[in-house]
C-alpha cells in the first residue's frame, strides 16, 4: 500500500507539473521592490512534521515577521504545535482554519512559504500551484524544479541544518539579503560549553529516532547507561540531578520509572544483558508541559545532556548549551554541533558510553 501511494503521489506531481499556474508569478520586480513589503499581504507557511520540525521554523517566522510588519503570517498545518510554543511565537504569527485555504482560489495568498520536511507533501504541491502568487519550497534531489513553486532549493545529501535550510529559502525568495540572513543563522552560536562538575544536571530521557532505530529494548538499556553514570556523578559531586520526558515519550518514561520503582540496579526492567550496577539514589522522574519547559530552558544555567530529540533543537533555538547522544551518525538535517557537543554511538563499540564519560570530567 505504502508503495502504491508513493507511486501516485509521483504521477499526481508530474501531471500538475504539466498545467499552467492558475494565478501566474505576478510581474518579476512585485516581490523584490522593498515597497511591497510595507502592504498588507497575505502570508501563509504550510509546516510538516513534528515538533523538532516546528523547532527549526521558528528563526524563519521570527525573519518573515520582520521582512512583513504590516501582515499578518498564517501557519497552516501546525494547530497544536502553534498553542504549544504560542510563548515564543511572535504576536503577528496567526494560525489558520483547517479548511480556510479552499476559499482562497480565485483570491491567492501573494506569498506562500514551506519547511524542508514539505517536500514530501502532494498537498504542498498543490497549494502551489492553485492558491498561491509566489510560492518557495523545497524538492526532491531528483527533480530538476519544484513543482508549482517559482523558486526551490534542492535537499542534497549533504544538508546538515534544516533550520539552516528553511532560512536560506528566504534569501532565494530575495525577501532576505544574505547578510541579515547569516547573522540569524549564527546568532548565538558559542565555543562549546564545558561540563561542569558543581552545576546540576538535567538529562532528557526522550528520542523518538533512537527507538525507531535502536529498537525499545536497546534503547532502555542505553538510557539507564547514562542515568546511572549521571546518577552516580550527581551523587559524588553533591549535585541535583533533574530526569525529564515530553510528548511522544510515554514508553520509554514507563519503562525508566519502572526501573526507579524497583530501584534493582538493573537495566531493561530486570534483564541480565544490561551494564547497570549498584543502584545509586535517583530522583522522580517526571513529564513538563512544554510551555513549562521553555520558560525553564530560558534561563537553565546548569548541565544539560538529551539525546537526538525535539528538546536538542529546542535547547539550540534558545541558545542552551546541551551534551547529545545521536545514533551511529549525526541524522540528515539535524546538526546542532556549533552549540552542542555530539556524541556519536557507534556499534563496532558495543554502544560505548566511554566518550560520553570523558566529557562528563
Amino acid at each position: 500500500m505504502a508503495g502504491f501511494k508513493t507511486f501516485l503521489r509521483w504521477r499526481i506531481k508530474n501531471a500538475l507539473s504539466s498545467l499552467p499556474r492558475l494565478h501566474g508569478q505576478g510581474s518579476g520586480d512585485d516581490f523584490r521592490n522593498p515597497a511591497i513589503k510595507e502592504k498588507d499581504l497575505t502570508v501563509i507557511y504550510l509546516f510538516s512534521g513534528t515538533y523538532g520540525d516546528f523547532v527549526q521554523v521558528l528563526p524563519v517566522l521570527n525573519q518573515l515577521v520582520k521582512v512583513f510588519p504590516k501582515s499578518d503570517i498564517l501557519l497552516f498545518g501546525a494547530e497544536k504545535y502553534f498553542f504549544d510554543f504560542h510563548s515564543i511565537l511572535p504576536e503577528k504569527i496567526r494560525c489558520l482554519e483547517k479548511w480556510a485555504w479552499i476559499r482562497r482560489i480565485f483570491s491567492p495568498y501573494d506569498f506562500l512559504f514551506t519547511n524542508a520536511v514539505g517536500v514530501y507533501r502532494l498537498a504542498f504541491s498543490v497549494k502551489a500551484q492553485f492558491y498561491s502568487r509566489f510560492a518557495y519550497g523545497f524538492r526532491y534531489r531528483e527533480e530538476a524544479e519544484g513543482r508549482g513553486y517559482a523558486a526551490a532549493l534542492s535537499l542534497k545529501p549533504e544538508v546538515k541544518n534544516f533550520a539552516e535550510e528553511n532560512l536560506r529559502l528566504l534569501e532565494l525568495s530575495g525577501l532576505v539579503d544574505e547578510k541579515d540572513l547569516q547573522t540569524e543563522i549564527w546568532q548565538g552560536r558559542s565555543e562549546h560549553k564545558p561540563f561542569s562538575n558543581k552545576a546540576d544536571i538535567l538529562f532528557h530521557i526522550g528520542s523518538a529516532g533512537l527507538k525507531n532505530d535502536f529498537g525499545m529494548e536497546l534503547y532502555e538499556k542505553i538510557v539507564l547507561n547514562v542515568l546511572q553514570i549521571l546518577s552516580k556523578r550527581a551523587n559524588e559531586e553533591k549535585t541535583h540531578l533533574e530526569l525529564i520526558y515530553g510528548p511522544g515519550d510515554a514508553e520509554i518514561a514507563e519503562r525508566v520509572r519502572h526501573y526507579l520503582d524497583n530501584n534493582s540496579g538493573m537495566g531493561n526492567s530486570g534483564k541480565e544483558n544490561s551494564t547497570v550496577t549498584s543502584p545509586l539514589p535517583i530522583p522522580e522522574l517526571k513529564q513538563i508541559p512544554l510551555a513549562a519547559l521553555i520558560q525553564k530552558m530560558q534561563g537553565y544555567s546548569g548541565n544539560v545532556i538529551a539525546f537526538n530529540s525535539f528538546f536538542a533543537h529546542l535547547c539550540w533555538y534558545l541558545k542552551c548549551p546541551a551534551i547529545i547522544l545521536h545514533r551511529i551518525a549525526i541524522p540528515y538535517g539535524y546538526d546542532c554541533s556549533p552549540l552542542h557537543r555530539q556524541v556519536i554511538l557507534q556499534p563496532e563499540k558495543a554502544w560505548s558510553l566511554q566518550e560520553f564519560e570523558d566529557l562528563l570530567h
